[in-house]
Parts: C-alpha cells; structure tokens; sequence
C-alpha cells in the first residue's frame, strides 16, 4: 500500500506542477476539481497497467479537462482505441479538432475520414503531423504510406511524380508489400508479378501475403493456381498457422471462407491490413502498447479478419496480462481448426504459468482427443507437451508413431529422432537414446542442437569425451551465441578440471540467460574449484529460488550449500 501510496502522491505533484504553469489555471479552477484530478490520476495509472477498461472508466468521468490539459487527449484516444470504442473516439477528436494535434490522434481521425471518402479532411489530418520534428522516422513511414493511399483511392490510378511513393521506395521491404497491395486495389498489370516477388524474396519471410496472393487468384477464379501455390508453400511442419488453415479450407473446399475476410479492391481492408502491419513491426520491437493501438484499428477497419486477434492475443501474454490473452484466445472457434489448436496450446501454456502443469496438460489432453484425424503437426505439438511436462512414455509413444508413418526423408524426421532421443536419455534409456540422436545426425550431421544434446549426454556419462568436445566444437562454431551450447562446452572444460576456460564460457551463458538454474549450478560449482565460496553459494542459492528447477535439482543444491562440490553423491 505504501508502494501504491507513493506512486499516486508522485502524479499529484506532478500534475499540480504541470497545470500551476498554465495560464489557464488560475481561471479555470473548476477544472482542477478533486474529483478530476483522482479520476484523471486513476486513468494514468490504470493505463500504465494495461487496463484499459478501469482507464477508460476514470477518464470518462472527467469534465471539460481536455480543454487545458493536452496529455489527457491521447491517454483518453488510447483508451478508447483499446476498448474498441473507435466511433467514440472519432466524435471526442472531431469537437476538440483544434486541440487534439498528436500523432495517434491525427492517425486515428484522418483513417475515418479516409475510408468515408473524406478526402480532403484526412488530407489536413496528415498534413498537420507529416513535417513534425518530433515524430520518428518510422511514424513519417506512416504517414507517407496513409497520404500514398489517399492519392490512390482518390485518383484510382498510380502518379508518376507522387512525392509520398518516393519517399516509401526509402523503404525496401516495406515498399514490396505496399505495392503488392496497390496494384492489386487498381487490378493492374503488375499485381501478379508484384505478389511473386513478394512471396519468391529471399530477404525476409513474407508468408503472409501467400494468403493476400491466394485470396488474388480466386477472385480471378484461378483456383487450379491456387492449389499449386498452397502445394509448395504449405507443409506439414514450418509453414504459418495462416497457411495451414488455408490448406485446410481448401483441400474441404471451403474457398469462400478464404475470399469472405479480405479484399483487396475494398480499402477500409487495405488499411486494416496496413494497420496489422505496423501493430506487427512494433510487436516485434516489443513496443506492445503502440502495437495494440494498431491492433485494434486494424481490427475495426476489418473486424471479418478475425484472425488478427491472435497477435493481440499474443501481445498480452508477452506482458504478463494472461486474463486479457486467454480470453481472446477462447474467442476462436473450434471451426478453424488450425488457429483453435493454436490457441488451445496457448491457452494450456498460461494454465501452467496460472494454475499448474497438471490442469495445463489436462487442458490440451483433452482438446486433442477431440480431434478425429490430428496432422503430423498436432501430433508431434502434443508430443512435445508430453515432453515438456515430463511425461515421457506418452511422449515417446507419440513420437513413435510419427517415426512410423513418416518418410525418412521427410523434414520432421530428424526433429522427431531428436525430441525421441532426448525423452529416452531422460528416463535414462541410454543405448535407445544415442540411437535416435546418432541417427538424426546421420540424416543432418551439422545440427547444432542435436550435436549439443549427444555430446552433453555423453559427457555426463563420461564416456566417449574427446569427441563429445569435437562435437561442442562445431555446435558453437554453428550456433557462437547459443547459451545451451555455452554452458555444454564450459561444463566440458569443468569436466577436465581446466576451470578457467570452464568459467569463461559458463559466464557467457550466463549472461544471455541469467535465470536458468542449470547454468547457475554449473556457475556455482566452478567458482568453487576456484576457491571463491561466496560467489559459489551465491549462485547455488539462485537455484534454490528458481520456479524452473525441479526437486532433484534443488536437493543437490541444498547438500552443496552446506558441504560444497566435494564428497558429493
């Protein structure tokens, strides 16, 4: 209470501070009721804790403060962004126009008078933001891509000589997905060439726009292209949820659910898509309020693209607001297959996080068993939650039959001998173990992963240890920044006693993972061969703290507190 004493008694002297320096102070007293000031206070704070609804619930009680106090004004537009209450937000901007001069501001009222055909009052909402000094580049990249499609629904047709298309081809990737876009809403000559370039670079993954490309073709009723596409872009393993509920919908015939969510000739999609797209660059840099701004536009624009969601859904889980993320992910319908999974395995991981791993694996137990014909991929997803709880056999017999009915050459093969392996070297079923995972290096030697569980295993079998070390050699030289890798190769050298070199790479990893009670206790056991006892109970103590170390682990931890690495069985 104190904490939350203190923090509140800090927005008060700030805001008496902010508001003592106006020259409206004095004159608007009325303004600087107790009663605004707390509801404006509660509105900051419940907003700095991601709860949008108790912020919007004080802000709304505030009377007339947006007149004196421009902060208010983009707290409030958030506010009521994230709760969906966009209309809303368009009437507060549209009676303090004069005011309102922030950049989401201007965003959010130029896109409404965007998409109503409003032309020449978006353009004055862009244009009063567009040369600011203040906005970053990456807010200019907006702006200049909001006004390009502006000019475009306008003219309905490309201008040479646009100065705002100049300034996107700054941009290389992004300009890639513009015009993809572009040409597609004017149904130009360029549109399919435009999405295979696209879908064909090798820069950066743009699975995505296999969908805006397929969604393309079957407005041109080109569904034999289609089925190609989705041939050699979808596949059992490492294609996006997106494409496998695309393939899914296909191979029932289902084209329409594919067509009825976008189209590219209507712009209120286009901008949500644009939209989607920035949410998803600032997700991606973690700026997850500034994403679910997008987001949420995005979703208002196209509210049928129901699927966005699952970013927002995401975004709240990266934050730790596992109420907010769960609930959207129980939004999908069991229908869409692909994304129900998907989210039932988000779900059951907040469950573990929330609850505990028994009701985690209860949870998405359950949901499997209802589908009647899982893909190789759900089943190797459930596998890998056996494993990941710890339950090993069920593991293993899942894992199995995947073994059983895929080809060797198929990619998943490996990963399977691999996660197989692992779960047989955890009930200590050696000679079965080094089996899978000196088969799965048979069909990919340079797996670092791989490499790195073999050689690991051994060593702390102590056998085989002068090629465990050649075999760590390369995973590192694959893999120079991977923690598991480092922490392998430091306890190698811990192994022959050469604690020197043990500590330098334990330390890097370490670094990259500071929380990981392995590397802990191996940081703990070197600093005491190095005689540095404090330091070694130290990071042994770590352990004891740890959520992530298991009991066996936490058992040995305690008998080194008290005895040290000597003498210990």
């Amino acid at each position: 209470m104190i904490f939350k004493f203190n923090k509140v008694s800090i927005f008060i002297i700030f805001f008496f501070i902010l508001f003592t320096n106006t020259n409206s102070f004095s004159s608007n007293l009325n303004f600087h009721s107790k009663e605004n000031i707390t509801n404006y206070i509660y509105g900051i704070l419940s907003s700095k804790d991601s709860n949008s609804h108790k912020s919007l619930d004080s802000f709304k009680k505030i009377k007339n403060l947006q007149k004196i106090h421009p902060p208010f004004k983009k707290h409030f537009i958030f506010s009521l962004v994230e709760n969906q209450k966009i209309d809303k937000a368009s009437v507060f901007l549209k009676k303090n126009r004069e005011q309102h001069n922030f950049f989401e501001g201007n965003i959010v009222l130029g896109s409404l008078f965007l998409i109503d055909n409003e032309f020449e009052e978006a353009l004055k909402e862009f244009n009063l933001i567009k040369d600011e000094p203040q906005i970053t580049n990456f807010e200019r990249l907006i702006i200049n891509t909001l006004i390009h499609y502006l000019h475009i629904f306008y003219n309905k047709e490309l201008e040479v000589d646009d100065v705002n298309k100049n300034f996107l081809r700054n941009y290389k990737n992004f300009n890639k997905i513009h015009e993809a876009f572009i040409n597609c809403y004017l149904d130009n000559e360029y549109t399919d060439s435009s999405f295979q370039l696209l879908i064909n670079s090798q820069d950066i993954n743009y699975d995505r726009y296999i969908y805006f490309y397929i969604n393309y073709l079957l407005s041109k009723n080109k569904n034999n292209e289609v089925k190609k596409i989705i041939n050699q872009n979808v596949d059992s393993y490492n294609s996006n949820i997106l494409l496998d509920q695309i393939n899914e919908w296909s191979d029932n015939n289902q084209f329409n659910k594919i067509t009825n969510i976008f189209s590219c000739k209507n712009p209120k999609h286009l901008i949500s898509e644009f939209f989607y797209l920035i949410a998803n660059l600032y997700s991606a840099e973690e700026s997850y309020i500034k994403s679910n701004f997008y987001l949420n536009l995005s979703i208002y624009f196209n509210p049928e693209f129901k699927f966005n969601k699952i970013l927002l859904a995401d975004n709240f889980f990266k934050m730790d607001d596992f109420y907010k993320s769960k609930k959207l992910y129980e939004e999908v319908e069991i229908k869409n297959s692909i994304f129900h999974w998907y989210s039932v395995k988000k779900i059951s991981k907040i469950e573990s996080l929330i609850s505990n791993n028994d009701v985690a694996l209860n949870l998405i137990a359950y949901n499997y068993k209802k589908i009647a014909k899982p893909s190789d991929k759900i089943v190797f997803d459930m596998a890998n939650f056996y494993k990941d709880f710890n339950k090993y056999d069920e593991a293993i017999s899942l894992y199995s039959y995947l073994l059983d009915n895929l080809n060797e050459e198929h990619e998943l093969y490996k990963e399977v001998l691999y996660r197989r392996g692992g779960s047989y070297e955890r009930l200590k079923m050696w000679d079965k173990s080094d089996n899978d995972l000196i088969k799965s290096l048979e069909i990919e030697y340079e797996d670092p992963y791989v490499l790195n569980y073999l050689a690991y295993s051994w060593l702390e079998r102590d056998i085989n240890k002068d090629k465990a070390m050649e075999m760590l050699m390369l995973a590192h030289e694959l893999k120079p920044r991977d923690p598991y890798i480092l922490d392998s190769i430091g306890w190698a050298y811990y192994l022959q006693k050469d604690y020197i070199k043990a500590e330098k790479f334990i330390r890097l990893s370490l670094e990259i993972m500071p929380e990981d009670p392995t590397v802990n206790d191996h940081y703990g056991d070197i600093m005491w061969k190095l005689e540095k006892f404090l330091e070694a109970r130290y990071f042994w103590r770590n352990v004891t703290n740890s959520k992530e170390a298991d009991i066996e682990i936490k058992n040995k931890i305690k008998k080194k507190l008290i005895f040290g690495v000597n003498n210990i069985s």
